[in-house]
């Protein structure tokens, strides 16, 4: 697990930042919304406020040697003999659009680890390196210090990782995004894998700069995908094979008030199925 940190300047006028949490993107697969992830893209791109962290699974690469693996539903781009690749130069040419500076990092997924210990290719550092962005691990505690001109500073502690279960029910993701806000200590906690957008407030007591008691949130999110779970008309994903849910695809966004320590969630997600 890594601890890494960034500090990021504030003026009084531009008080709010929004931090997007972008992963499970398994491009590569006929089962990936490109549609989905433009638009994200798109969005990001007309936030001068935003932050953005990518949290894994940002391509599918499964390659011959996956149980998995399946031609009949790799996507046409990617070339049968350089799967991996290819999805790694699409990867990069989307999230490139994006000013790297507000991509504060990038998580590992299952995927990229599976591609790297039966390949012996680190396709997630080659996408760090491609896009000039912080390789994050499996998971981190990732300290933002927001500092304003001649002014005070404010610090959000943020606990992300790729995850790691099977959840289908809404009891169990709720059990498992629970379970990792209660077994570390941030303020803003993410949990990708199970492609879901989830939400979890936890309120508590602290101290502010005063030294007076304040009453606080920490807020916990699972982060959403751009991968269909069912494609009509052709062989089933390994999701399907596996009888998961059809899902929401999209994302959720945290904005922090930064000297109130307000968080407001929002969750973008778009039923369709294109």
């Amino acid at each position: 697990m890594l601890v890494t940190q960034k500090s990021i300047e504030y003026t009084r006028a531009n008080h709010t930042k929004r931090i997007y949490f972008i992963g499970d993107v398994h491009a590569g697969t006929i089962a990936h919304s490109e549609k989905n992830l433009d638009k994200a893209i798109a969005k990001i791109n007309k936030d001068d406020g935003a932050l953005v962290v990518l949290m894994g699974d940002l391509g599918e690469f499964i390659t011959p040697k996956d149980k998995r693996f399946d031609t009949q539903i790799i996507s046409d781009w990617v070339k049968r003999h350089d799967i991996a690749h290819c999805e790694e130069e699409y990867i990069v040419s989307k999230f490139r659009a994006i000013d790297k500076e507000k991509i504060i990092g990038a998580i590992e997924g299952n995927h990229e680890i599976s591609h790297k210990l039966y390949n012996g290719s680190d396709a997630h550092q080659h996408i760090c390196d491609g896009l000039g962005i912080r390789n994050l691990g499996f998971s981190c505690f990732y300290d933002l210090s927001f500092q304003r001109s001649g002014g005070e500073t404010h610090r959000y502690r943020l606990c992300l990782t790729h995850g790691s279960t099977g959840a289908c029910t809404d009891s169990y993701k709720n059990t498992i995004l629970t379970r990792w806000i209660d077994q570390n200590q941030a303020d803003i906690y993410a949990y990708a894998h199970v492609h879901d957008v989830k939400m979890k407030a936890r309120q508590y007591l602290g101290v502010d700069r005063k030294g007076r008691i304040v009453n606080r949130e920490a807020m916990g999110v699972m982060t959403g995908c751009f991968f269909k779970t069912y494609v009509q008309g052709t062989n089933a994903t390994y999701g399907e094979r596996r009888n998961f849910p059809p899902v929401k695809l999209g994302y959720p966004m945290i904005e922090i008030d930064i000297p109130t320590y307000q968080l407001t969630f929002t969750e973008t997600v778009d039923l369709k199925q294109d």
